[in-house]
């Protein structure tokens, strides 16, 4: 996934990604690691999500790309 963050993180560094969705209670929190960058653009690899947390994400994903700008 890439997301845009405007502060200096380093390859390899583990940050969490947080996901909140309109018909979820409670946002989904997943460990990533850095995996390349171009200015304050990062490629991040999510690391061991659960199956709950996977298929919390597979069934919001159109809400997810309706809300993403690929500008």
């Amino acid at each position: 996934m890439a997301v845009y963050v405007p502060i200096d993180l380093e390859i390899g560094q583990t940050v969490l990604v947080e996901f909140a969705f309109r018909d979820v209670p409670e946002p989904v929190t997943l460990s990533a690691m850095v995996k390349n960058r171009k200015g304050f653009q990062y490629g991040v690899e999510f690391q061991d999500p659960t199956p709950q947390q996977q298929e919390i994400i597979f069934v919001n994903l159109p809400e997810l790309l309706a809300s993403t700008s690929l500008d």
